[in-house]
């Protein structure tokens, strides 16, 4: 079971995930507004997870780490249904 914040940064990673695909995948240009965006939540999910392991010590990195993951995976599955869902 995850808590309720590690549910909200895997609904945030994913449209970070998303913009990280799309150059590779789908071949379009990413405006640099979206990627001065993406690098503020980056570093905003990092202040949360680390403010959350000073609090807490007994977080485990393996749980954040699956919670990273999947943010990939479904970024990557959302890309590869744009590609061939046509």
């Amino acid at each position: 079971m995850i808590s309720a914040s590690q549910a909200g940064m895997i609904s945030a990673g994913i449209p970070v995930a998303i913009l990280l695909f799309t150059p590779f995948v789908l071949k379009e240009h990413i405006k640099g507004k979206a990627w001065i965006g993406t690098v503020i939540s980056i570093l905003g999910v990092i202040l949360v997870f680390q403010g959350k392991h000073a609090v807490s010590s007994q977080g485990s990195v393996i749980g954040d780490i699956v919670i990273l993951l999947s943010c990939l995976a479904w970024g990557l599955y959302t890309v590869l249904g744009k590609r061939y869902g046509k």
